[in-house]
């Protein structure tokens, strides 16, 4: 499959996903530092994204899945999307799914085709905010000498 008839098959599917009010729905749960999904969906005009998550938090890390299906062929996917590996640069990757064109569409899909290659999508760098934990005694330390200078120059001191 041909890197056209993939970008053909992205565009087609962000179409139906960008500027709508897309309705999303599922739930999400943490435990021990890890997000897990429940059945989370969004909804777009004639399409539905059915999001796979496991994100591991304290190692800023994801296996995060997402089927794009198309009303017209809801039998399987039409694009397959994933973003693995570190939270500052995953690895994204889309893949033609099995699901018929809509009519009135280029094919992006071929006949007789033994199994979907991967297209690498370009690494984006996503900057991860650095952050250090402090206890509530520090930050007690760190504001108390202006604290201070402002309860002494309040009380005229």
């Amino acid at each position: 499959m041909g890197v056209g008839n993939i970008l053909n098959a992205v565009s087609l599917v962000l179409n139906r996903f960008l500027n709508q009010d897309n309705a999303l729905s599922g739930d999400v749960d943490i435990a021990a530092g890890v997000l897990t999904d429940r059945n989370v969906q969004m909804q777009g005009n004639g399409a539905t994204a059915h999001i796979a998550t496991r994100t591991d938090l304290a190692n800023a890390t994801t296996d995060t899945t997402i089927n794009f299906m198309l009303a017209e062929d809801p039998s399987a996917p039409y694009l397959i999307a994933t973003a693995r590996g570190p939270l500052a640069s995953p690895t994204f990757n889309a893949t033609r799914g099995s699901a018929k064109d809509p009519p009135g569409t280029i094919s992006t899909l071929l006949d007789n085709v033994p199994s979907m290659p991967r297209v690498p999508l370009p690494k984006i760098s996503i900057p991860t905010p650095a952050y250090q934990a402090f206890s509530a005694a520090d930050a007690f330390r760190a504001v108390s000498p202006a604290f201070n200078r402002c309860q002494c120059q309040a009380d005229g001191g």
